[in-house]
């Protein structure tokens, strides 16, 4: 059995390694949150069609929209979270729904297929 001697050349040795690892351990770090950091997540868009008596009152779904969108909020995965509202009087809602999603045809091609919609009453709803 050997005995094991303490050297200041083994001391040197030891700071020697630590030097570079640390290095390449700050260089890695570096490099993970940079990667991170410019990563692009997609913007989550809820497109909301209300009729005229949610929308033309701007202390009322055009003032919760802008809160919602100015508080920043995300997704579990990151990405932020947008409302974009139209204005859609009900008519145009029930007509454009059932084209939609019977025939899979927009009749208005302008307005991207909403997330939630707001009628004025749920009559509306013929489907």
């Amino acid at each position: 059995m050997g005995v094991w001697l303490e050297t200041p050349e083994c001391e040197r040795t030891r700071s020697d390694r630590r030097v570079p690892l640390a290095t390449i351990a700050g260089a890695w770090l570096v490099g993970v949150v940079a990667i991170t950091a410019t990563i692009h997540r997609p913007v989550v868009v809820v497109t909301h069609w209300a009729n005229g008596h949610m929308m033309d009152r701007e202390t009322l779904l055009p003032a919760f929209a802008a809160e919602f969108n100015s508080a920043g909020h995300h997704t579990q995965s990151g990405s932020r979270i947008e409302v974009r509202l139209f204005r859609t009087n009900s008519g145009e809602i029930a007509g454009e729904v059932n084209s939609r999603v019977i025939y899979d045809a927009a009749i208005d091609k302008q307005k991207t297929d909403p997330t939630i919609v707001t009628p004025a009453a749920d009559h509306w709803w013929s489907i």
